[in-house]
């Protein structure tokens, strides 16, 4: 069986096809202005780059995986949609998130 799964993944990486497992992680939601960490994992060792488009713009950073994983703090100035693309040698990953306004606080009578 483990031979089989070890050809199979050769395969799938021969096709250029991104290896099961392979994640970019990040909360669905978050609030603007605020910090939030983006995590990859399961990744080959090595630098790519990270495009993140938002209501701002297009930005491109740069990941090192160690240990086949990475840990990135984004901040999401503007409320919106956000869409991260990871790019490896095997293929893109994806990942979107949604950055919420900031609560305006309800004002009551004393």
């Amino acid at each position: 069986m483990r031979a089989f799964l070890t050809r199979a993944m050769g395969f799938l990486l021969a096709l250029g096809l991104p290896v099961l497992g392979q994640s970019l992680v990040v909360p669905k939601e978050v609030q603007a202005g605020r910090p939030v960490v983006l995590e990859g994992r399961d990744l080959p060792e090595g630098r790519f780059p990270l495009v993140l488009e938002g209501p701002e713009g297009q930005e491109t950073l740069e990941v090192e995986a160690q240990g086949g994983r990475f840990q990135l703090e984004l901040h999401p100035k503007a409320p919106g949609e956000y869409r991260l693309r990871l790019s490896l040698p095997a293929g893109a990953l994806e990942a979107r998130f949604t950055a919420l306004a900031p609560a305006t606080p309800e004002l009551t009578r004393e």
